[in-house]
């Protein structure tokens, strides 16, 4: 009887010990995750890292140094809270022409890179060299064809979100004699532009409109 009784306490003392351990794990499990990362451990992925120093990922074989793939997201994301002018993405090209950033998409009518905000992307260049340079076509939706319709003098673009520091340019696409563009009116309180010709248009005549928009200081 005492053997038995010794068996039965031991299957108990198991089983108890087991349900115990899988409580546990569902409890790690549910519960939020934890940093288990800081300073001279090794990465950890699914979870935060935290650090107070930089981390930095070489490759000395010339390869890619870091490469981050995304199912269904951002295959990497950059923030900064700092107010003292740094970026949530920084990058470097130390030799022509490779670049500091690059931006490729491979399906149709994609954008390889796109930048939103007060000023969705800032070419900025100091004393020398070029702040943007554009090799191919550049699409501007400020911009179009209108036609001044024949007899009449001017032609009206509406066009929203227009300022005090919007202003425009235009040129005539054909060929019209003793005709050309004299002004342009810019009126912010009509959501429009108004483009007026040196007289009566003969024909029919197109021009293309330019609007562009100061930051203001």
């Amino acid at each position: 009887m005492e053997a038995k009784n010794t068996a039965r306490l031991g299957r108990r003392a198991m089983l108890a010990a087991t349900l115990g351990g899988v409580a546990a794990a569902a409890s790690a499990l549910a519960s939020p995750g934890k940093v288990l990362a800081a300073d001279g451990d090794p990465l950890r992925v699914g979870m935060p890292n935290i650090a107070t120093h930089r981390t930095s990922l070489a490759c000395s074989e010339g390869d890619i140094g870091l490469f981050v793939s995304a199912a269904a997201g951002n295959g990497i994301e950059g923030l900064t809270d700092s107010a003292a002018n740094r970026a949530g993405l920084f990058g470097v090209a130390s030799a022509a022409p490779s670049a500091g950033v690059l931006g490729v998409n491979t399906a149709t009518s994609a954008t390889g890179a796109l930048g939103m905000g007060v000023a969705g992307v800032r070419a900025m260049q100091g004393t020398a060299g070029v702040a943007l340079s554009v090799l191919g076509k550049a699409h501007f939706s400020r911009s179009g064809v209108a036609t001044v319709p024949a007899g009449q003098r001017f032609v009206k673009v509406n066009l929203p979100a227009l300022s005090e520091y919007s202003f425009a340019l235009a040129t005539l696409q054909q060929y019209r004699a003793d005709l050309w563009v004299q002004s342009i009116t810019v009126s912010a309180g009509s959501g429009a532009i108004y483009i007026y010709v040196s007289q009566r248009a003969p024909s029919d005549t197109r021009v293309a409109w330019v609007v562009f928009d100061q930051i203001p200081t």
